[in-house]
């Protein structure tokens, strides 16, 4: 067990540190497809949450505390029943909720406003743009 969480650790460092010198995001999606995820805008927010900024992580991601909400309820099943486990309908509610404010993101904001903007540098941005150029 510990060996595949190390295993899993070192992938994900691996990934960052390679994206961050590679691409403008950290973000799998967004460094592929060039479309902002559900989740675009989560970090910056959990950082403005830290510097004591509510509005300004309001606005770069409006579902914020659900991740730590989920958190908290496997945490606390975990504690509670030796598992983790979320009801069904809970995360049935959850992933409406996420997609239905995606989906109003990129309706109202994408592409003029960040986390929601497209990342030109991703490889199916760079792939077309280099099909139309021959």
């Amino acid at each position: 067990m510990k060996l595949k969480v190390c295993i899993v650790a070192f992938a994900i460092a691996g990934y960052l540190i390679i994206a961050s010198k590679f691409s403008s995001t950290i973000c799998l999606f967004k460094t592929i497809t060039g479309l902002p995820c559900p989740g675009c805008g989560l970090t910056r927010a959990y950082l403005s949450l830290f510097r004591g900024n509510f509005t300004k992580a309001f606005e770069y991601h409006p579902l914020f505390l659900l991740p730590l909400v989920v958190l908290i309820i496997l945490i606390y099943n975990k504690c509670r029943v030796n598992r983790f486990f979320i009801d069904e309908k809970v995360a049935i509610y959850f992933l409406i909720a996420i997609l239905t404010v995606y989906i109003l993101r990129m309706i109202f904001l994408f592409p003029k406003y960040k986390p929601m903007d497209i990342n030109y540098d991703g490889i199916i941005p760079r792939l077309l743009k280099l099909a139309r150029i021959t």
